[in-house]
């Protein structure tokens, strides 16, 4: 369908059209002699400072630092995503939003296309997701952008939804432990970052309409969909975003819930809270539910703030607030004193920002299925086809919307292949048409076939099935007959229906990997890098397994599953998945023996020790996982992750590892006291390499049951019961008319989808490399 320009126009967050970029982000102002702004370049506690600017401000002042500038019906903007104003008398610098989780978007170029987000997650490495978030970072001040927005850390509860290529796994102990990371990569760089999206924001099939309601129980809303925000906030994010969704027929970002009990009271969460781009649905129910910023626009935040300011129906105190939680965590990143020096036309991408993408590719890459095939031998594999379109032109660098990202190039399978061929002196033969008889005839006198299939995801669009194009499945049924040494490579942002594949002799999933995606797919396939990543995802074997299969849960809204989100869904089940979370192979063997708990430690945690052997002939990664059940008489899933190590090993090599069971691990939400329990029992622990893999086993026997945290602080005096009354929003849409029409036009997309967006500034061709032997068919 073609979108008209209207329509494009209310698709604020998706960065699909080009961005009309304003003169340069404000730098703060020099220090004037009639306001001396001692709160730039102080050494006080930033919340002094904060305080200090505050007791200086007007109304109008305050007024203008909680909401975006973006003209009515543009999507963004004037700068980046959006932009609240610089004020030069009080020395205020612009906060300059800019997307986001997998690198600089906004049709941004001269900038890193990373690999998407679950090809992150799927490294199951923390140094790299910090490596990750400062590229991240370096860039977003490099275009003249001081927030971040990202990570996001919604759950994957789907492989259909639409921006699951942007999530980072299934469970929320992995979530949140990589987010935590890449939160200090993007902070480290003097930037703001920000986690989104709060909360329960699992599909995108009516999105922003009072029809996307995500209607979940408080246990699963806490376990889940809330839990990775807990590490966040006691690591310092500076702002999180609430979501398109209601929550329990609440708008999120209205939600006094999950804005103010649960993550400012429960969670003692210090940032400010940011609306998604045309997200918001009201004036006075969002402020007072806790909603701190307006984005990208300013009607519900202006003219319908001051009048609510005046009628006293919102407190001075809570603008206050608002203003403070904003400012403070600029001062925290050093906004405030130094001059912003980038531009949005700058160059950022760098030799080394690239690396940090390909070691991410690399790692994140997880190798499926190996029946002895891989790594090739130069040697012996003396003729390659390269099979697809997706090795060509339609290779897959990065997903849609707002997590898109523009290479200057991509390097393709294709090319990186038949280079690999010309250096070795191999022929090489290449098909990226539609016919699988001539795809076969390609692939049959091949020592080896390599086969790229791919499925493009975007925000914006659910996939109603797990099924490759009707053209991938039949060209991976006519190859893997012609040529029994088949490779298959998934670029795709969620986990698919791999039964074509099911006569290939190896496997791999690349997920959305980047700008160098070629170069390190021929790296793994030759064995220069040793396949190490893990699947942060089930991949079920039939569409019938997954926990939401029904229409009234997906896209229905109704998460009746509850806790049964991926592999702990299996588990409850007794399913056996095609691929199991946590599962991943390598060109090497290891081994796990010798699990020791040890004694309760003074802050209710268990070390958990085992020995790590690398039992094969190369270095290699692996990474032991643990999983901990509750004891008798507590309701729960089978084994939930609690820790996890990745470590790299030369071949023979052994290493004693020691992961952490602590008291909140072994707790349960205890709905009676609306708090963290840890119960009185036996927990059984479990160590291996996936959810499915669990050799050792060991128990943690705790004596007495206590609780674990603070009771969730009760509703504030005048917050939000609910959505804003009929009369309210009437004023609303009198003076928000515009961003109503905005907000309109974000939901009318879920149920139609978006073009695809451009993945290089040079598109990627069928053309191989030119010193490659052989032919090629186009």
């Amino acid at each position: 369908m073609r979108v008209r320009p209207a329509l494009a126009l209310a698709l604020a967050p998706l960065a699909l059209t080009a961005l009309s970029v304003g003169p340069g982000v404000a730098v703060p102002a020099a220090v004037a002699a009639e306001s001396p702004c001692p709160w730039v370049g102080s050494t006080a506690p930033s919340a002094e400072r904060a305080a200090k600017l505050l007791a200086a401000m007007t109304l109008d002042d305050k007024i203008q630092m909680v909401h975006g500038t973006a003209a009515p019906l543009a999507p963004y903007g004037p700068v980046q995503a959006g932009q609240v104003a610089a004020n030069g008398r009080l020395c205020i610098p612009a906060l300059t939003a800019t997307d986001g989780p997998a690198g600089i978007g906004n049709a941004a170029t001269g900038v890193t296309q990373l690999p998407a987000p679950i090809a992150l997650w799927a490294t199951w490495d923390r140094d790299l997701a910090r490596r990750y978030g400062a590229v991240i970072g370096e860039e977003a001040r490099g275009k003249g952008a001081n927030l971040a927005l990202g990570p996001g850390i919604d759950i994957a509860r789907d492989p259909r939804a639409g921006r699951h290529f942007e999530d980072l796994g299934e469970d929320p102990e992995l979530v949140s432990e990589l987010a935590v990371a890449e939160t200090h990569g993007i902070q480290s760089q003097g930037v703001l970052a920000t986690a989104k999206h709060l909360a329960a924001y699992t599909q995108e099939t009516s999105r922003n309409t009072d029809a996307g309601d995500a209607r979940v129980d408080e246990r699963t809303l806490q376990e889940l969909y809330l839990a990775p925000y807990e590490k966040l906030v006691a690591a310092g994010v500076d702002s999180v975003m609430c979501s398109y969704n209601k929550v329990n027929g609440v708008h999120a970002c209205n939600d006094t819930y999950t804005m103010t009990q649960v993550l400012k009271g429960q969670m003692g969460f210090r940032g400010f809270t940011v609306s998604d781009w045309f997200g918001m649905h009201a004036s006075v129910a969002s402020a007072n539910a806790g909603l701190d910023l307006q984005m990208p626009d300013a009607c519900y935040y202006d003219t319908r703030l001051r009048t609510a300011l005046a009628e006293k129906r919102v407190a001075p105190q809570r603008l206050d607030g608002m203003v403070t939680r904003i400012v403070t965590p600029m001062f925290e990143r050093g906004v405030f004193d130094r001059p912003a020096t980038g531009t949005p036309g700058a160059r950022v991408t760098t030799t080394a920002n690239a690396q940090v993408g390909r070691d991410v590719a690399a790692a994140g890459t997880v190798l499926l299925k190996n029946d002895g095939l891989l790594p090739l031998d130069p040697a012996t594999t003396r003729s390659i086809a390269v099979i697809g379109s997706a090795a060509g032109r339609n290779a897959l660098g990065s997903g849609g919307g707002s997590a898109h990202v523009i290479a200057d190039r991509i390097t393709t399978p294709l090319q990186a292949l038949s280079a690999e061929a010309a250096r070795t002196g191999a022929s090489f033969t290449s098909y990226t048409g539609a016919l699988p008889s001539v795809a076969a005839d390609k692939a049959r006198g091949a020592d080896v076939a390599v086969v790229v299939v791919s499925k493009l995801m975007t925000e914006s669009k659910d996939e109603w099935d797990l099924q490759l194009s009707l053209t991938d499945r039949l060209v991976l049924e006519a190859v893997t007959r012609a040529n029994p040494n088949t490779v298959v490579v998934l670029d795709t942002g969620a986990p698919v229906d791999v039964s074509p594949a099911r006569g290939a002799k190896a496997l791999l999933s690349a997920w959305y990997p980047g700008q160098d995606y070629g170069t390190v797919l021929a790296d793994l396939l030759y064995g220069r890098r040793n396949p190490s990543g893990r699947l942060p995802v089930t991949f079920p074997a039939s569409q019938a397994q997954l926990p939401a299969a029904a229409r009234d849960r997906f896209p229905g809204g109704d998460h009746a599953e509850g806790l049964a989100v991926g592999y702990r869904w299996y588990a409850q089940q007794g399913l056996t998945p095609a691929f199991a979370f946590g599962s991943g192979l390598s060109y090497t063997t290891f081994s796990y023996s010798d699990l020791v708990v040890g004694a309760e430690q003074a802050d209710g945690s268990f070390p958990v020790s085992l020995t790590v052997r690398n039992t094969g002939s190369r270095a290699g990664s692996t990474v032991p996982q643990l999983y901990a059940d509750q004891p008798a008489g507590v309701a729960a899933t089978p084994r939930a992750l609690k820790d996890f190590a990745k470590i790299e090993l030369a071949p023979g090599g052994s290493r004693r590892v020691t992961l952490t069971v602590t008291a909140r691990d072994l707790s349960h939400w205890d709905t009676s006291q609306d708090r963290w329990v840890r119960a009185a029992g036996d927990h059984a622990l479990w160590v291996g390499d996936s959810s499915r893999d669990l050799p050792l086993r060991g128990t943690a026997h705790v004596a007495a049951t206590t609780a674990t945290s603070a009771a969730t602080p009760p509703a504030p005096a005048g917050s939000t019961a609910g959505n804003e009354t009929a009369g309210e929003s009437v004023k609303d849409a009198f003076v928000c008319g515009a961003g109503g029409f905005m907000a309109g036009g974000v939901g009318l997309a879920s149920y139609f989808g978006l073009p695809a967006q451009q993945q290089a500034v040079v598109a990627p061709t069928d053309t191989t490399s030119t010193t490659a032997t052989g032919t090629q068919v186009p």
